[in-house]
């Protein structure tokens, strides 16, 4: 049996069925999904996969760590002919009414176990209510359904268990604190729970830092102590190490809370029952009173409700993966105004839009404290960040977070975004030939003076690079320039590449949403939903395709609700000419640099562009050093190889290394050098960019590399 059937063989789908329903007022979640949540939490305690129906803890806890299969597989259907969309064998199926299970069985021709929250166990119909499954009796339900397979599959399911099976240990890990749940903690302990640990708990209104301490603690011994005891040397590169989230909400309320007052609720007749309510829960937001402590107001509890919702979707992700959420609390209101700021800067290509960066850094530092000692270290972190705000700013040691670490996040709003990427755990695997033949759709009217910019700083780049001949992926460059809708979606649905590359206008106005412009008429990419075919990989070298000071209907929300694993957008508008000048880098990165790192080992989508972002950081700070300075070309091209060298591969305190030694070579002292930086350095058009979605999840490397790991 091949490790691709195998892995196909011993995964688990899980399947709520559910009814479509209203979605809240907040960040619009579907309010029956959140009543429904608990069923999430059963879920997280059951097994991801086969294998795991018959590990140990350890071993569990250890194939989960080194994030190298898929996680829960669990996704919300509305109807009964959609479970033929999944192809796994083993399905489990949640409903909540008896009529549903008859017709289940009646329509869908395979073995399926039924799980309710609801409905009492019944064994002669593969019915078991939720609260009375556990791990052992999970094993004898699975090998009972396993007698409905003919004797192939379950000679097949026979070798799984075979190599699964260990030792066993003792089925949970007890832990004799007390533990404390908050909403800053309820992730955490779900995923203790799903590591199948044991503890005793009390609920606590009031956020205590302590207690979210404990619960980071706990995961983290665990895991780096399974790890010492069984596989001392194994290298392994998780798919993230830490999760931050906050408790960032809807922007709109923050950007534009005039359209939130009673009267204009009133004036633009919203469907609110009870508007003094309403805005009373408003201004409990926007104060972060997450204490559900107001049962007179059924709107505050209603979005007590939607965060914690929230938490159990992103336990998903940390169950999956045993990684701890670090909650921070950072929400909007204290960041509206520099975020609007920095917009407006930018848009008016301002300079002071340096010293608004700096605020914003200095407001991240005041919220964060010391929650950033847990990701201090001399390399780099790998973190998902679950947030509405861009955290990615945050300072990390003298560096934005997403130059000294590799960073990508997921919004909060709106609720169908956030729901699909904190669900998704299916990982994607890509060998260099698959970027043999990279997509670019532009479309410039013939007057744009930008018109060629991409395709002159492509042409550049190829010159440099053309003597170098070692082991290069040569890459067909497929240009089309669309004139009208149609011809976008044709173009998309008959792609065969992984990645599109957008060179085009982009735009999104104060209250509309996110548009490209083809041949200079604004077009909404909503216009593409239900007909285009969108690849796991987007980069929009566009402006505003992610805004900062926009609401949350942008351009790469929509690419992702399509379809598209992540989206590389821009927080505000970019330079042309800087821009083309990155999509050119990230050419020569993959034509380059892959195929040198490949012969060593995989990497990470998100590493891929995390590495090409530093890269960029470093080149922009020698060309501003340059300006000022006045050194010559040849001095320059030593500094960019000294960078390549301390970050290829990462050393040790690379950022005070590559500092000191510029500042010696270009003959400034180490002061003079951070008071640039701080002064006329602080928003490099490289932190424009952002990974939205989840690219720790494509992994590329060559046949060989897949099946050593």
């Amino acid at each position: 049996m091949t490790e691709e059937k195998s892995k196909n063989l011993g995964k688990i789908t899980y399947l709520i069925l559910i009814e479509k329903s209203k979605v809240s007022h907040f960040n619009q979640y579907e309010k029956l999904k959140i009543k429904q949540q608990n069923v999430i939490s059963y879920i997280l305690t059951l097994p991801r996969n086969l294998y795991e129906v018959y590990m140990t803890k350890e071993n569990i806890i250890y194939q989960r760590t080194k994030g190298i299969i898929d996680g829960y597989d669990i996704n919300y259907i509305y109807d009964i002919s959609e479970i033929n969309f999944f192809s796994t064998s083993i399905k489990c199926i949640v409903v909540s009414k008896l009529e549903d299970i008859e017709k289940i069985v009646e329509q869908i021709k395979i073995p399926i176990i039924f799980l309710s929250e609801n409905l009492y166990t019944d064994e002669s119909i593969n019915l078991y209510n939720l609260s009375s499954i556990s791990v052992k009796n999970f094993q004898t339900i699975f090998e009972e359904l396993l007698k409905a397979y003919d004797s192939k599959v379950q000679q097949e399911f026979f070798e799984i268990k075979k190599i699964s099976i260990t030792e066993k240990t003792g089925e949970y890990i007890d832990i004799e604190p007390l533990l404390t749940e908050q909403l800053y903690t309820s992730s955490n302990l779900l995923t203790l729970k799903s590591m199948r640990a044991n503890f005793s708990w009390e609920r606590e209104d009031e956020i205590v830092d302590e207690s979210i301490i404990e619960s980071i603690n706990l995961i983290k011994n665990i895991t780096v102590n399974f790890f010492k005891n069984l596989h001392k040397d194994t290298p392994f590169k998780p798919i993230y190490q830490y999760l931050l989230s906050d408790v960032s909400y809807n922007l709109d309320f923050s950007l534009h809370d005039k359209e939130y007052t009673k009267h204009s609720l009133i004036k633009n007749q919203s469907d609110v029952d009870n508007l003094d309510d309403f805005t009373d829960s408003l201004k409990f937001i926007k104060n972060d009173l997450l204490i559900n402590n107001d049962n007179s107001n059924k709107y505050i509890i209603d979005y007590y409700n939607e965060r914690s919702y929230i938490e159990k979707l992103i336990a998903i992700q940390t169950s999956s993966f045993c990684i701890p959420n670090i909650k921070l609390s950072i929400h909007n209101n204290k960041y509206k105004a520099l975020l609007k700021e920095i917009g407006k800067y930018s848009r008016d290509n301002n300079p002071n839009i340096n010293k608004s960066f700096l605020k914003l850094e200095k407001q991240f530092s005041n919220d964060i404290k010391d929650w950033f000692t847990y990701i201090d270290n001399d390399y780099s972190v790998e973190l998902k960040l679950v947030s509405n705000l861009p955290l990615e700013w945050c300072p990390h040691n003298n560096l934005p977070l997403m130059i000294k670490n590799e960073v990508s996040r997921i919004p909060v709003s709106f609720g169908n975004v956030a729901e699909k990427l904190l669900m998704d755990t299916e990982q994607i695997y890509l060998t260099p030939k698959a970027f043999s033949k990279i997509l670019f759709i532009t479309s410039f009217k013939e007057s744009d003076n930008i018109k060629y910019h991409l395709k002159t700083a492509i042409n550049i780049a190829q010159k440099n690079n053309k003597n170098f001949n070692k082991s290069k992926i040569e890459i067909k460059e497929v240009w089309k320039d669309i004139s009208n809708v149609n011809e976008l979606i044709d173009t998309l649905n008959n792609n065969t590449s992984p990645i599109i590359i957008f060179d085009l206008h982009g735009g999104h106005d104060e209250k509309g949403e996110g548009v490209i412009l083809i041949k200079g008429e604004a077009v909404p990419i909503s216009e593409l939903f239900g007909k285009a075919k969108i690849p796991p990989i987007v980069i929009l070298s566009s402006c505003d395709t992610n805004p900062l000071d926009r609401n949350h209907y942008n351009t790469a929300n929509a690419f992702l609700l399509m379809g598209a694993k992540t989206v590389l957008a821009s927080a505000v508008p970019i330079l042309s000419h800087e821009a083309s000048i990155f999509i050119a880098r990230l050419l020569t990165r993959i034509s380059i640099f892959l195929p040198i790192r490949l012969s060593r080992y995989n990497i990470r989508w998100s590493e891929f562009i995390t590495g090409m972002n530093r890269q960029s950081y470093y080149t922009e700070l020698i060309n501003k050093l340059q300006n000022k300075y006045d050194f010559k070309q040849e001095l320059k091209n030593d500094l960019n190889l000294l960078v390549n060298m301390a970050i290829n591969p990462l050393n040790e305190k690379f950022n005070e290394k590559i500092l000191n030694e510029i500042s010696i070579k270009i003959n400034i002292s180490k002061e003079t050098m951070d008071e640039f930086i701080t002064e006329e350095f602080k928003f490099p058009e490289c932190l424009k960019y952002i990974q939205i979605g989840n690219p720790e999840l494509i992994t590329i490397g060559t046949e060989e590399n897949m099946l050593r790991h």
